[in-house]
């Protein structure tokens, strides 16, 4: 039985050294020409920027979205143009701004609320917080933010008149 087994060779012949796997998939003979050329490909105006700023404000990284107000960008070229301009734009900043800029103009946040929102997960603390910040300021207002008008009185006086309510109907 020994003698049936055959033992391999330890090294592989000289032809099968030789051979090497050699990958020309995306060669570029001259990478400084191929850049020159693509620099000048589908250049952005100063008026798509502006249009494209407007839009992220609006929009942010919703390129598709913001692809639909330029008429000779895809979403590819607005994510390429995002990534090669965050950095000098700062993005982030002008988001911030136009957030701040929105609220004021709806409605002027109290401070200790602007202090207090930090993005992230709320707690039970935080929620508790917030909705005593919220009966304090309904308090100071002299209303709340329902719809329906309420009457200016308290709730023991509510109880009080729907106690009579109920005796007048029951008298009848």
């Amino acid at each position: 039985m020994h003698s049936y087994a055959v033992i391999p060779p330890l090294l592989l012949p000289p032809e099968a050294r030789r051979r090497k796997f050699i990958n020309n998939n995306g060669l570029i003979q001259d990478p400084l020409k191929e850049y020159n050329e693509r620099k000048f490909i589908n250049m952005w105006t100063d008026a798509e920027k502006d249009i494209f700023k407007e839009k992220f404000l609006l929009h942010p990284k919703n390129f598709g979205q913001i692809g639909q107000f330029l008429e000779r960008k895809t979403v590819s070229d607005c994510v390429q143009y995002y990534y090669l301009s965050k950095k000098t734009e700062n993005y982030k900043q002008l988001l911030r701004k136009s957030k701040m800029r929105r609220r004021g103009r709806n409605q002027a946040a109290p401070a200790d609320a602007v202090i207090n929102s930090v993005p992230g997960v709320v707690t039970r603390h935080r929620n508790k917080n917030e909705e005593k910040a919220e009966l304090n300021n309904q308090e100071e207002v002299g209303g709340s933010n329902r719809s329906t008008p309420q009457p200016n009185s308290n709730a023991s006086t509510i109880k009080q008149e729907i106690k009579e309510e109920k005796e007048n109907d029951d008298a009848r």
